[in-house]
């Protein structure tokens, strides 16, 4: 299969590392707006490197698929349903678009091309995942705690909200999505946040905290607490916990607790759910069934629609109904 790398920075990596092992995957270009970047990439694996989407489109006629792993503002549209159009297959790394009316429209051109697509939501791909529903499989969710703490950005624009969305939009909508992934559609999203302890940092033009409280149609509760005010620390970063009757999950990607009244059983976990996903992604273009892809575009809109409904909250102070 030949596929093209669109961007070439920290997540493009990532996904590099894993496709070079396979066999079956012939890297064909890579485009980044900085060229020198997308040149040391291809170098590694005898692809063309170039310094745009559409250079890259224009050059390589016979690609099966594209992932796509630059920043929704950095992602123009056009070029993605150009791709669509040409029969190209579309991993799209998270979140989707950068509003819901670009979603929609991507959306309406995915599904009249019939052409896979994926979304980089790779918490669903995990164990962890897994386990939780397995738990969770006969009970009601009474509330879902969860958190990332975090250090300011080290990625420039991932500092500026404008351009991110800001830490749950970019951040901890991993999270909500593994939220969505086990308890169902949310009802409501109501958001506060709190800036200013950074004047130091001139270009960090963002939140430095924020809780979000998601209300869901089945009845579960969420609260989201997200910071980027701590420093880098093992004892940081995600941390999800379901409570349901007599039962509480509490975990992240790498472990799972299991609390009830008679035990706490614990679960380690090593698995990959990036080379999951990717794998998903090959098995549905090879086999012609959507069905493997467990974050479909038009799903990943959903999950888009709770992150941005959270940021409008945090202007306005309302509860947004969705």
């Amino acid at each position: 299969m030949n596929i093209g790398i669109i961007g070439a920075g920290r997540i493009a990596k990532a996904h590099f590392e894993r496709l070079i092992k396979r066999d079956d995957i012939r890297i064909r270009g890579i485009a980044d707006i900085i060229f020198s970047r997308a040149k040391e990439m291809s170098d590694k694996c005898g692809a063309n490197a170039y310094s745009s989407f559409e250079e890259l489109l224009d050059n390589e006629k016979d690609l099966d698929a594209l992932f796509i792993c630059t920043p929704p503002y950095n992602r123009e549209p056009e070029n993605l349903i150009r791709s669509a159009q040409k029969g190209i297959h579309l991993f799209i790394e998270k979140p989707p678009a950068r509003s819901l009316m670009v979603g929609e429209r991507l959306l309406e051109i995915f599904d009249k091309t019939g052409i896979v697509v994926s979304v980089g939501f790779l918490w669903r791909y995990s164990e962890l995942a897994v386990k939780i529903k397995e738990f969770l499989k006969d009970k009601r969710c009474a509330v879902i705690v969860s958190r990332w703490y975090h250090t300011i950005p080290p990625i420039a624009w991932v500092r500026d909200k404008e351009r991110a969305g800001g830490q749950v939009v970019d951040q901890s909508i991993h999270l909500v999505d593994l939220m969505r992934y086990v308890v169902g559609e949310a009802k409501t999203v109501y958001s506060q946040s709190s800036q200013g302890l950074f004047p130091e940092i001139e270009d960090f033009i963002n939140d430095d905290a924020s809780v979000t409280v998601i209300t869901f149609q089945n009845g579960t509760i969420a609260m989201l607490a997200s910071t980027y005010s701590l420093f880098l620390n093992p004892e940081h970063g995600p941390k999800i916990e379901f409570i349901a009757k007599r039962l509480r999950l509490e975990g992240s990607l790498n472990y799972l607790k299991v609390f009830t009244p008679e035990n706490i059983e614990s679960f380690d976990f090593a698995d990959d759910p990036m080379e999951k996903e990717q794998l998903a992604f090959f098995n549905a273009i090879e086999n012609g069934d959507k069905s493997r892809i467990l974050s479909s575009y038009e799903d990943s809109l959903r999950t888009l629609r709770v992150v941005l409904s959270a940021n409008i909250s945090m202007d306005t102070g309302e509860v947004i109904t969705l």
